[in-house]
């Protein structure tokens, strides 16, 4: 199984969360939310702990996830949180998303 991270993850935390999970994969436009020194820090030390793939969705995923978000009113996502639910959404059944934004697992749960 896959874990999809949230930046939200690296961000006001004081110590890196365990995942049981055998490969991480970030989008690009979340690693570049992470801009406090402690966020940048707590990802380092979880991408030395772990494989972390940067990946970028695929633009028919993007297309999904835009489309999903229209259809339930949702405006509030950023360009990295639409990437976020696409990656899932590319990965997915076989994937975990792994955010605490509320607007994001309300698009991923109407994705799946």
């Amino acid at each position: 199984m896959i874990a999809v991270l949230d930046s939200g993850i690296f961000m006001n935390i004081s110590h890196i969360p365990a995942f049981p999970y055998k490969m991480y994969a970030m989008p690009t436009k979340c690693l570049l939310e992470l801009e406090s020194l402690s966020s940048t820090s707590a990802f380092v030390q979880f991408r030395e702990m772990n494989t972390v793939n940067v990946l970028d969705p695929d633009s028919s995923a993007i297309n999904a996830v835009s489309n999903a978000a229209k259809k339930l009113g949702e405006k509030s996502l950023s360009e990295a949180d639409l990437h976020l639910i696409a990656l899932a959404h590319q990965f997915s059944p076989d994937c975990i998303l792994l955010t605490d934004d509320y607007a994001v697992q309300n698009v991923a749960k109407f994705l799946n």
